[in-house]
């Protein structure tokens, strides 16, 4: 069965998308993949940009990621076919899928720079969530933390995964390879 996962991008009173804007991940939703993905959209949301007009000058278009759907079309851009707006939990008064594993809220700030940078906080259900599966009804499991620091954290958890597996199959491939046949 596939992790599914909401990606909620509240709105901050910037725009007239006041509720938010939701983004879908059916399948990979779990902060191994999902994580990555919010840091290259936050990436490229700080990347300066080329002028139509005058090709030779760069514009910081960094405010669009304090608006929930700039932040929300960012993050559908790094993974086009495995990731999708959604407007269910704003058609259904906040409620969200019933068999969600994992809720992302992700808020902007402003950083040291003057420019926007993300928040995220990581949310899981509660027992209440199966009845009633609003954003009340989850537990936080990741602090709301800057984007960077989220991402250097599950990078060395995969990697000390990844680490522990080669151990575990060189151990039972030394094993494998010592029995007499």
């Amino acid at each position: 069965m596939s992790v599914r996962a909401m990606i909620w991008c509240p709105g901050n009173g910037q725009d007239a998308n006041e509720k938010g804007t939701y983004v879908f991940a059916h399948g990979g939703g779990d902060p191994e993949w999902i994580v990555p993905l919010l840091l290259q959209a936050h990436d490229l949301g700080r990347e300066p940009r080329q002028g139509f007009v005058w090709p030779d000058q760069e514009y910081d278009e960094s405010w669009k990621m304090g608006r929930a759907g700039y932040a929300a079309s960012l993050l559908c851009s790094t993974d086009p076919k495995g990731l999708q707006v959604d407007t269910y939990p704003l058609l259904d008064g906040g409620r969200l899928y019933g068999d969600l594993d994992y809720l992302y809220v992700v808020r902007p700030v402003l950083g040291d720079d003057r420019r926007y940078t993300w928040k995220v906080e990581i949310r899981v259900p509660r027992r209440a969530f199966w009845e009633n599966p609003t954003a009340e009804n989850t537990r936080v499991l990741a602090r709301s933390q800057p984007i960077g620091k989220l991402a250097r954290y599950h990078r060395r958890k995969a990697k000390q995964r990844e680490e522990a597996l080669f151990r575990r199959s060189a151990m039972t491939c030394s094993v494998t390879i010592g029995t007499p046949t």
